[in-house]
């Protein structure tokens, strides 16, 4: 038996686009709530995740816009046995692990702080956006 995974990416129109994976063998349920926690919360159980510090194929329309973002979205109803053969070579402890390096990396830590910080793109921390310059560059005419 193996377990087919299935994650959704909504891009911020609320387009949407579907994917899978299947892993071998069976994950158990403490293994899914360990993932579970490893993501990034979203709406009731459903989670958030980037698909390509897993492994998984990355979700992407084919014109890009500024809706575009890099989660996905995982809850426990995805998971579930199946006869389907493997398309990732992950196993399920292996996966925990890739989810638990995933949640550490600064792409995760940005997301992170962007879900519960309330941070807006369009009006980015004065940190970030009003540097002032080292030097004044010198315009010739």
């Amino acid at each position: 038996m193996n377990t087919r995974i299935d994650y959704l990416y909504r891009d911020a129109a609320n387009y949407k686009l579907y994917g899978h994976v299947v892993i071998p063998g069976e994950i158990t349920e403490k293994q899914i709530q360990k993932i579970m926690k490893f993501c990034l919360p979203f709406d009731g159980e459903t989670r958030q995740f980037i698909p390509e510090l897993i492994g998984f194929p990355v979700l992407k329309f084919d014109l890009p816009s500024d809706d575009d973002h890099p989660c996905c979205e995982i809850s426990p109803k995805c998971f579930s046995p199946t006869e389907e053969k493997p398309t990732i070579k992950l196993s399920e402890k292996r996966l925990v692990m890739k989810f638990h390096a995933a949640s550490q990396t600064s792409e995760m830590q940005f997301y992170r702080e962007w879900v519960f910080t309330g941070f807006d793109p369009l009006n980015p921390p004065k940190c970030v956006d009003e540097i002032e310059p080292e030097y004044e560059w010198e315009y010739y005419e």
